[in-house]
């Protein structure tokens, strides 16, 4: 029996040693090293604890800091702020072995890289030597403060505002739907510093946890993701030192598309951890009713939905595979992470409700946890840019690149 990678998965297949079969996809070792030290965590450590977190909505504040001891959380970081230096695909390979285990927790992970990854992209060195060897590790949470009351997908609608006096910025404004805001001690936020420029007069902050001025708001009660923490930021007259401000005052939005394009990435792999575990649950189900011998004859719908499914989850790993890729080349991604997150998304969804609709009632029972698994997929069509959005901005880049050609 010989295991090979398939997609995100590991399947066990009988063939011969000598017969050249290959892999589906080509991973490295140090790829494979991560996806399996994900997979045994998610399975040995989490499995066993995910039915009664998600009932009781408890935040796995444990297993964030177990994912940072084991350096999952630093997989793409450099060595030099404590991350392990490898690269994006890693990663994602590690986010949705999680996520198949427990959607909550993988969305989790996302929201700590929302928090985190700007002060990589923009941060000083003092800043990233403050902050991120903790937040690596996971003795520290961050989360990403942008969405406002009203604002929408407008990233740039917001009102939140900043003075400056006696060497302090003082913010006002509120932000929602803020992931693991009431557990976070690093909040990422965007700020209006100059509200005559638009979008060139927002930037970026670092805020700590105990911040004057700074509360939670009241936790928001969900359709899925019970134990994944959403709430409210309230600023009020916010004291924050300027050494706190995040990349230069007025290039803020510049940051924080840069740190949607890379939390897109791991949306994608969310999903696709979430589209897995629905297709687990089918094949299983399949087997335990001994299907094969009879797909044909008797159970064709059974083997379109799986083949279909199967589809679609190794499109969405390679469409991810590439917006990795073409990251951590450091070219322009943002076409590809959009496709990426739209195309997972929509396959997520889809995979949960056709699971249900194969296997009938009894998906909605206690005996299996797809119902769960479709009320978390419906985050992943509107978390990090709605899939409407996504499509407005891969139509944009596939016109901005026909336009460029013809100009050339």
């Amino acid at each position: 029996m010989s295991r090979f990678v398939y997609g995100l998965l590991t399947f066990d297949r009988t063939f011969s040693e000598t017969s050249g079969s290959l892999p589906a996809m080509q991973i490295s070792s140090k790829q494979a090293h991560w996806r399996d030290l994900a997979r045994r965590f998610a399975e040995d450590e989490v499995k066993p604890h995910v039915e009664t977190m998600e009932k009781a909505s408890q935040f796995p504040r444990a297993f964030m800091k177990r994912l940072g001891e084991l350096g999952i959380l630093g997989i793409a970081f450099p060595k030099e702020f404590g991350g392990q230096g490898d690269d994006t695909f890693s990663f994602a390979l590690a986010l949705s072995e999680v996520t198949r285990v427990w959607a909550s927790l993988g969305l989790s992970i996302g929201a700590h890289m929302l928090g985190t990854s700007p002060i990589l992209f923009a941060g000083t060195d003092a800043q990233k030597k403050k902050y991120l060897p903790s937040l690596l590790k996971g003795e520290m949470l961050g989360c990403f403060g942008l969405t406002e009351p009203g604002s929408g997908s407008d990233a740039g609608g917001g009102q939140t505002s900043a003075s400056f006096e006696n060497g302090l910025y003082k913010i006002t404004g509120k932000k929602v739907f803020t992931t693991s805001a009431s557990y976070a001690s690093v909040y990422i936020v965007s700020v209006l510093t100059d509200k005559s420029k638009g979008k060139k007069g927002w930037s970026a902050f670092i805020l700590e946890k105990g911040c004057p001025g700074l509360s939670i708001a009241k936790k928001e009660e969900k359709l899925g993701l019970l134990g994944s923490d959403t709430a409210g930021l309230i600023l009020d007259h916010c004291s924050v030192p300027k050494e706190n401000l995040l990349g230069e005052e007025g290039k803020g939005f510049r940051v924080f598309l840069q740190t949607l394009d890379a939390g897109r990435i791991g949306i994608a792999a969310w999903c696709i951890g979430l589209a897995q575990a629905s297709l687990d649950e089918l094949v299983r189900w399949a087997k335990e009713r001994n299907v094969l011998p009879s797909l044909m004859e008797e159970h064709e719908f059974v083997a379109d939905a799986i083949a279909e499914l199967a589809t679609k989850i190794e499109a969405a790993v390679l469409l991810t595979q590439e917006a990795c890729r073409l990251k951590d080349s450091g070219v322009p991604y943002t076409k590809q992470a959009s496709m990426a997150k739209y195309f997972a998304s929509t396959v997520a969804v889809e995979a949960a409700d056709r699971t249900i609709k194969t296997i009938g009632l009894e998906a909605l029972t206690e005996s299996f946890p797809v119902a769960r698994f479709f009320r978390d997929a419906k985050l992943g069509e509107i978390g990090e840019g709605t899939s409407e959005i996504q499509k407005l901005v891969i139509a944009r880049e596939v016109l901005t690149e026909a336009l460029n050609l013809v100009a050339a």
